[in-house]
């Protein structure tokens, strides 16, 4: 009987560990990039600290999202909200701006940084990806839209916080980088 009951529990234990081994529905396996089965998503990314590489490699987490899903935009909706210390990873170059408070504030990133970033964005603007500024930070930081990399009128949202509420309340989920 010993035998019995410890050949069956070895038995489950192969075929177990061969289903998850094939990608079946053992829990292991399952999806690889690339992969379909995702289906349709909705994702708003949130960027709002003056943090180059933080900005960085969230754009690149954009860029894994849409390879999961076969680069094919029509199974992914995202937008990109920018507020607040996030805005000032947008800027064209290094530099400083002054607040309607009188405050000196460093925006921008190093070259390689800026270069970086520039180029991320430029490819998932292509892949439909929705970039969004806000446009009280704007006003506050009195920032002009020329000082920040291909952001036009277009691309400004009166709050973002607000566009983060918004797009959660329209079945965006919400991620930060």
């Amino acid at each position: 009987m010993r035998k019995t009951a410890s050949f069956i529990a070895i038995t489950g234990l192969v075929v177990a560990l061969a289903s998850c081994a094939s990608g079946g529905s053992g829990g292991g396996g399952g999806k690889s990039s690339g992969d379909a089965g995702y289906g349709q998503q909705k994702a708003v990314y949130h960027f709002n600290k003056a943090n180059c590489k933080k900005t960085n490699g969230g754009l690149r987490n954009i860029g894994n999202h849409f390879k999961a899903l076969s680069n094919d935009a029509t199974k992914l909706q995202i937008s990109a909200v920018f507020h607040g210390g996030g805005v000032s990873t947008l800027f064209k170059e290094a530099g400083t701006t002054t607040t309607k408070k009188g405050k000196v504030l460093k925006v921008g990133c190093n070259p390689k940084l800026t270069k970086s970033i520039q180029s991320k964005i430029a490819t998932l603007k292509n892949m439909g990806v929705r970039f969004n500024v806000c446009k009280n930070t704007l006003v506050g930081r009195q920032i002009k839209l020329d000082r920040l990399y291909d952001v036009s009128k277009d691309d400004i949202v009166p709050s973002g916080v607000a566009e983060l509420s918004s797009l959660q309340q329209k079945g965006f989920k919400y991620i930060k980088p």
